[in-house]
């Protein structure tokens, strides 16, 4: 399915913003179906680095003060098979101008009325306005927006979903201690040796107002579900690596550079976290916006690789690498006298056992992300 788009400038606006519209093509209304193309996927992200913000998905505003390079901009859409379409620019300027012909409102606006596109009062209007599947009225005038405003910024406590990519970061704590801790981000590459990427996750997040982050106009949002919550719904097969970079002066003042990987599973390190803390992020209002959109793709993601198979003979494999690791932990440890740590593996064998009946009960050769992250979950034992 090929994609179409308009670049106009909103004449109306004290700014003079620019608005971008997607549809598919050939079309002069948008068509709710682009959202489901790869070019889409595309798109987004090309107007994300143009300063574009979501105030539908088929509809972005730009607010930046720097003037739009039109030209490398409309390159950059069309290097992603995005087409100019001057019908829907047509029509989209044609539509705005009979707003304001009639009321002096921005389509854009969020003016609460039910009414706001002007339909004519018999039509029958159940959605956002200029999608093909909605019934324009007899006089071909445009359709409401019960909602324009795709993403309404969440009130103080106000709770609110979001995708975003889940880490897990370790901290070194003396020798061969360490701190780890959860982190979301809305990019799936952290590019840092002490923190592993785990997967996207959905999660509610609260609104909540620090007084000395709102005089700055920064909003923060904390997840309603907390490390030991996340942790429990860890699948237990997972397990982390990590290289740090030590430096040691020795006794004669020359300084002797080193490294340490760490190997573990995350039941070993499932108590080393701080169990009542929860992920935390700050954004402003403009970027809310952006977030949101990426929180949809990301979305999109979880749904498409919820339904990816895995092979069960290879969790049968990993399950039996832990099952020997921590084996032979145990035996290191009675055999250092180190009768602590020796415990805490004869503990997680025992764990073990009771996790392989579940897995030796499986019959089918593969199942879905889904099937295992939903049964292999830490928490479920």
């Amino acid at each position: 399915m090929n994609l179409e788009y308009c670049l106009i400038e909103n004449q109306y606006s004290e700014n003079k913003e620019m608005i971008v519209c997607i549809t598919t093509e050939g079309e002069t209304e948008l068509d709710r179906s682009a959202v489901e193309t790869a070019v889409y996927d595309d798109a987004i992200t090309v107007l994300i680095e143009y300063g574009f913000v979501a105030l539908e998905k088929l509809w972005f505003e730009r607010y930046v003060p720097e003037k739009l390079d039109q030209k490398k901009f409309k390159s950059d859409l069309d290097s992603i098979g995005l087409k100019e379409s001057k019908e829907l620019c047509g029509h989209l300027k044609d539509m705005i101008d009979l707003t304001y012909a009639v009321d002096k409102k921005s389509p854009i606006a969020d003016s609460g009325d039910p009414n706001f596109f002007y339909p004519d009062e018999s039509t029958d209007i159940t959605d956002t306005v200029l999608f093909s599947d909605i019934v324009n009225s007899p006089k071909k005038q445009p359709a409401q927006r019960s909602s324009l405003i795709a993403y309404k910024l969440p009130e103080h406590e106000e709770t609110i979903s979001l995708c975003f990519y889940l880490f897990l970061d370790a901290k070194p704590h003396g020798e061969q201690n360490f701190y780890f801790s959860f982190r979301g981000d809305f990019f799936d590459d952290s590019g840092d040796e002490a923190s592993n990427y785990v997967k996207p996750i959905k999660l509610d997040f609260q609104r909540l107002d620090w007084k000395e982050f709102k005089d700055k106009g920064i909003i923060v949002f904390q997840s309603k579900k907390t490390f030991k919550d996340i942790m429990e719904e860890m699948d237990y097969l997972y397990s982390v690596k990590y290289k740090f970079f030590s430096e040691k002066v020795m006794p004669n003042g020359k300084k002797m550079k080193g490294t340490m990987d760490v190997d573990r599973n995350i039941l070993e390190i499932k108590d080393c976290i701080q169990p009542e803390a929860n992920i935390v992020f700050e954004t402003t209002v403009a970027d809310f916006q952006n977030l949101c959109v990426i929180s949809d793709h990301i979305e999109k993601e979880i749904e498409i690789e919820s339904e990816e198979k895995i092979s069960t003979s290879i969790l049968t494999s990993t399950f039996e690498e832990i099952y020997e690791r921590f084996d032979k932990k145990r035996e290191d440890s009675a055999k250092e006298e180190d009768y602590e740590e020796a415990s805490l593996y004869k503990n997680l064998i025992e764990d073990l056992d009771v996790r392989r009946k579940q897995l030796e009960a499986i019959d089918k050769k593969e199942i879905t992300i889904k099937e295992y992250t939903d049964n292999f979950q830490i928490g479920k034992f």
